[in-house]
C-alpha cells in the first residue's frame, strides 16, 4: 500500500502526541503515587525529591514564540490609494476558551509583511490548542479592511519541517506562522544605540534609512526581521533612537550567534529599498560600542559607516546550574519520545521525497510518451503529406501530358487545314490563269 506524504506526516503526528500523552500521563501517576506514599508512610520527602516532583508536573507545559510573515496579500486599498498596510491579530484558542495575544505592528506599502512582532504562550503538551490569525488593512481615515484569516494547530505547526506552517487565505496570499521554544531562562533586554554614517543614497533628494536586526531559523539561508528601527528622513548621516530587543528573541540567549543587521532606504510607495547589511554578533556588538563597524552594500565596495553608541544587556537571569540530582528520568523518556519524533518526521520526509520521486517519474514516462506519440504522429503527417504531394504531382504531371498531346493535336490539325487551303488557293490560281489564257487566244 502506498502512503502519501500527508498521511505518514499526519501518523507521525499522531504517534509523537500519543508519545507525549502517555509520558505526561507517566509523569502525573509517579508524582501521585509519590504523594499518596508520602501520605502512607508519613516520611517527608527532601528538598531535591521534592523539586523534582514539581519538576516532573511543569515538564508537560512549553513556553513557546510565535512569529508571523505573509506573502502575496491581496492589495485592498483600491484603486489609486497604493499599497495595504497590514497588520494582524492574534488569538490562542484552548478547550473552548479564547485568549488575545496582541496585535502586529503595521507594515507600510507591503504585500509581502514580514511582523517583528511576537507572541509568548504556554503550551500545554497533549492538549489541543490553535492559534487564529487575522489580517488586516489598516486605513487612516476610514475603517479597517479585512484581508484574510486563518487557524493552524499548534501541533500541526510544530510537526511541519522547521517548525513552520503556511495556509492559503480564502482572499488571496499566504499566512504563515513559524513557532519556536523559548529559552527558559531570560536572556534580558538589549539597549542598542546606532548612528550612521555617509550611507548610501538611493533617492532624487536623500535616503531615508531604517535598520532590521534579523535572526536566522535555519543556519543562515534565511533571515527574519526580530526588530525594525524607525525611519530618519532625508538623512544619510541617521541617529537612530535607542532601540529595546529582546534577547531570546534575537539569538535564544546565546551571544555568539551569528546576526544580521540590514539598512534599508523606506519607500512611501512599495518596498523598502536595501543599502546593505552587515554579520554580526550580540558580543562583538558589545565589543565594539563607542567605535565603527563597516557597513557594506552590494559587491566590495564600502557604503558608509555604522557607529555603535550603546549596546549593553540588561535584566538577563543568572544561569541556573543544576545539581546532578535532578536530571530525572522523565527528561531521557521526553529526549527518547522527541527522538522516536524526529525518525518519524525523516521516515515521513522520506516516504514524501519517495512519492514525489515517483510523481516525477511517472510525470517523465508520460511525457515521453507524449513526446513518442507527438513524433510518430508528426511522421504519420509527414508520411501522408508526402504521398498526397506525389500524387499531385503525378496528377499535374498528367495533366500537362493531356495539354501538350491536345496542343500538339490542334498544331498538327491546323498546320494541315493551311496546308489544304494553301493548296486550293494554288489551284484557283491555276484555273483563273487558264481561263485568262484561254479567254486571251479566243479574243486574238
Amino acid at each position: 500500500m502506498v502512503v502519501s506524504a500527508e498521511q505518514a506526516r499526519q501518523k507521525a503526528e499522531a504517534r509523537r502526541q500519543r508519545i507525549l500523552a502517555k509520558s505526561a500521563e507517566r509523569l502525573d501517576m509517579a508524582s501521585n503515587g509519590m504523594a499518596s506514599k508520602e501520605v502512607e508512610h508519613s516520611v517527608p520527602l527532601s528538598p531535591v525529591r521534592r523539586r523534582r516532583n514539581q519538576n516532573k508536573k511543569k515538564k508537560t507545559v512549553e513556553k513557546l514564540r510565535l512569529t508571523l510573515h505573509a506573502t502575496k496579500l491581496k492589495n485592498v486599498a483600491g484603486l489609486g490609494k497604493g499599497i495595504s498596510d497590514p497588520y494582524a491579530n492574534v488569538t490562542l484558542v484552548t478547550s473552548g476558551r479564547e485568549l488575545i495575544l496582541g496585535q502586529t505592528e503595521v507594515v507600510k506599502n507591503s504585500i509581502h509583511p514580514t511582523w517583528t512582532s511576537s507572541f509568548l504562550f504556554d503550551y500545554n503538551k497533549g492538549e489541543k490548542m490553535s492559534i487564529e490569525v487575522s489580517v488586516v488593512d489598516e486605513v487612516k481615515k476610514g475603517s479597517d479592511i479585512p484581508m484574510g484569516s486563518a487557524a493552524f494547530e499548534i501541533g500541526d505547526i510544530l510537526g511541519s519541517q522547521g517548525s513552520i506552517k503556511g495556509k492559503e487565505l480564502k482572499e488571496g496570499g499566504m499566512l504563515h506562522a513559524r513557532i519556536s521554544k523559548v529559552p527558559s531562562r531570560s536572556a534580558g533586554k538589549l539597549s542598542l544605540r546606532l548612528e550612521g554614517k555617509d550611507l548610501r543614497n538611493v533617492e532624487i533628494s536623500k535616503s531615508d534609512p531604517l535598520f532590521e536586526l534579523c535572526r536566522t531559523y535555519d543556519g543562515g539561508k534565511s533571515w527574519t526581521p526580530v526588530y525594525r528601527s524607525e525611519y530618519v528622513m532625508n538623512n544619510l548621516n541617521p541617529d537612530w533612537k535607542a532601540a529595546s530587543i529582546d534577547v531570546n528573541a534575537l539569538c535564544d540567549g546565546d551571544l555568539k550567534r551569528e546576526i544580521k543587521l540590514a539598512i534599508f532606504d523606506y519607500e512611501r510607495k512599495g518596498e523598502n529599498k536595501p543599502l546593505g547589511a552587515f554579520y554580526t554578533t550580540v558580543n562583538d556588538l558589545m565589543q565594539s560600542e563607542n567605535s565603527k563597524l563597516i557597513h557594506s552594500g552590494n559587491g566590495s565596495k564600502a557604503h558608509g559607516t555604522i557607529f555603535v553608541h550603546e549596546c549593553k544587556i540588561t535584566g538577563a537571569e543568572p544561569e541556573e546550574v543544576k545539581p546532578p540530582e535532578e536530571n530525572d528520568v522523565a527528561e531521557e523518556e521526553e529526549a527518547e519520545a522527541a527522538k522516536k519524533a524526529e525518525e518519524e518526521r525523516a521516515a515521513a520526509m522520506k516516504a514524501q521525497e519517495a512519492a514525489a520521486a515517483a510523481e516525477a517519474e511517472a510525470r517523465r514516462r508520460d511525457i515521453e510518451e507524449a513526446e513518442s506519440a507527438r513524433k510518430a504522429e508528426e511522421e504519420r503527417a509527414a508520411a501522408k503529406k508526402a504521398h498526397e504531394a506525389a500524387v499531385a504531382a503525378e496528377a499535374e504531371a498528367r495533366r500537362r501530358d493531356i495539354e501538350e498531346a491536345e496542343a500538339a493535336r490542334k498544331a498538327e490539325e491546323e498546320r494541315a487545314a493551311a496546308k489544304k487551303a494553301q493548296e486550293a488557293a494554288a489551284i484557283e490560281a491555276e484555273a483563273r490563269r487558264r481561263d485568262i489564257e484561254d479567254a486571251e487566244a479566243a479574243r486574238k
